[in-house]
């Protein structure tokens, strides 16, 4: 597998750190977790044209994780010349999906997707699907909103997305034994705690006791030291590899 990191920012926009998305290869596809607003545009820079993207995966409805959905939809339905004939692969919880048709409703025929093939994967906590090559399972975590985290498992290798949370037994069930777990690390602890977000000695934590290989700290806020939200990691307990995000970030595994 092969992860690139597309936005390990928030809404708290800075530079090379922009709002969530990442893409990871596996069996000769692209699979995409997250789409905050300006990811197409992010993604089309990295070389990813949305005409071959089949599989979107959403954590929760908060804007810096789903803002780019309706325009990826829009693009899809009304490029002149391209018309998509496999099928569209979207999950997420079932409010993902309420806040999709809430924005259908509004638009009414002005958007039509009649000619978009699309699959609804809604997933509860503990549920998953499987594809030719792999399999992808839910969590629910500890957020605002109804957020799923994501395993994926392909070819002997786990890979983990938290989306956003606090602290919680299912984040640890999670990461279990992974590969590679993209988690959220928003604060450092030395700043204090930000409710539904975790901290680096949060990440630390979590990744002792799930036994992950690797720890990718994403989705922070400005103020953030890389540096220093390692040794807080460390400082938790956690001796596998540790990798301050950043916009661009490449990692096979």
């Amino acid at each position: 597998m092969r992860l690139e990191v597309i936005g390990s920012g928030t809404c708290a926009l800075r530079r090379g750190h922009l709002t969530a998305c990442y893409l990871v290869e596996v069996a000769g596809k692209k699979l995409v977790f997250d789409l905050g607003n300006g990811a197409l545009d992010r993604l089309f820079l990295a070389g990813h044209d949305y005409r071959e993207l089949d599989h979107l995966h959403f954590s929760h409805a908060h804007p810096d994780h789903i803002s780019d959905l309706l325009m990826f939809l829009e693009a899809s339905h009304y490029t002149p010349g391209f018309h998509r004939t496999r099928p569209l692969h979207l999950t997420g919880p079932a409010h993902v999906f309420a806040y999709l048709d809430c924005l259908l409703d509004f638009y009414g025929q002005g958007f039509d997707l009649a000619g978009v093939r699309t699959i609804r994967h809604v997933l509860a906590p503990g549920e998953g699907y499987r594809q030719p090559h792999w399999r992808i399972s839910a969590e629910k975590m500890n957020h605002f909103l109804p957020t799923l985290g994501y395993r994926l498992a392909a070819d002997g290798k786990v890979f983990c997305y938290t989306g956003d949370t606090a602290n919680c037994p299912e984040v640890v069930k999670l990461c279990q034994g992974a590969d590679l777990a993209v988690m959220d690390c928003s604060a450092l602890a030395a700043h204090g705690r930000m409710p539904g977000h975790l901290t680096a000695a949060d990440c630390g934590h979590i990744g002792r006791e799930a036994g992950a290989k690797c720890i990718v700290l994403s989705h922070t806020y400005p103020g953030f030291s890389p540096r220093q939200a390692v040794a807080e990691a460390r400082a938790a307990g956690y001796q596998g590899e540790l990798i301050p995000a950043k916009d661009g970030l490449a990692v096979t595994f």
